[in-house]
């Protein structure tokens, strides 16, 4: 995730004239709503693995979790498309 968005964020800067500001704005808007996605994901994670370690064991839904992970990186990867470079 981190990578993919530095790669975004670079593009979107070099594509900056005062005519591309607006291009820039909405690349932040988008990297911003991720960076949440990314979170409340994150969240969900250490939460399930510490029931895990320390309680009813995981959940069921934790499997899907995997795959939700690699959405979150493919979104992150397309951004750097969303910028025009």
């Amino acid at each position: 995730f981190g990578n993919a968005v530095l790669v975004a964020d670079t593009a979107a800067l070099k594509s900056g004239s005062p005519d591309q500001d607006r291009l820039y704005s909405q690349f932040s808007h988008r990297l911003a709503v991720l960076g949440r996605q990314r979170d409340s994901l994150a969240t969900r994670i250490k939460n399930d693995l510490f029931a895990a370690a320390f309680g009813s064991g995981l959940p069921q839904g934790a499997h899907g979790e995997v795959s939700e992970c690699a959405s979150v990186i493919a979104r992150a990867e397309a951004l750097t498309g969303a910028t025009g470079s």
